[in-house]
């Protein structure tokens, strides 16, 4: 849960307006350019629900 307030690619500071994996609502980003570069290792762990 300690990694829900934190972006998962630069690790930034939480924000309400964190964005979240859209296939398993866990993985959190800042931004879209964080989320686009965090993909490419996200993916190979992704467990879509």
């Amino acid at each position: 849960d300690c990694l829900v307030n934190v972006c998962w690619m630069c690790g930034g500071p939480g924000k309400p307006e964190l964005r979240a994996c859209s296939q398993c609502k866990q993985a959190r980003y800042c931004s879209v350019l964080c989320q686009r570069q965090g993909w490419k290792a996200h993916k190979k762990y992704c467990r879509a629900p």
